[in-house]
């Protein structure tokens, strides 16, 4: 029982880990890519830019531009880490 309760600790401590920072260059690179060649991601833009939240199509637009170049940053990351 006791090595359940810690598998479990440990992985509730893995998933509040801290997310490392973007570096400069990868972000840089990737505002220079063009929003039509970044890849989509439908669900995660409808949970981070709700219509009720944003009533503006323009500021929803610029949301959802932010969380691909975001999202494409983290995969660039991903990639160059591996």
């Amino acid at each position: 029982m006791k090595y359940v309760a810690i598998i479990v600790a440990i992985g509730f401590l893995a998933a509040c880990a801290p997310i490392s920072p973007i570096p400069p260059e990868i972000t840089a690179k990737i505002a220079k890519t063009p929003i039509e060649d970044l890849p989509v991601y439908a669900s995660i833009e409808h949970q981070r830019c709700p219509k009720p939240r944003l009533h503006s199509p323009q500021k929803r637009t610029e949301c959802r531009q932010a969380v691909r170049r975001e999202l494409a940053a983290r995969d660039m990351m991903k990639s160059q880490n591996q």
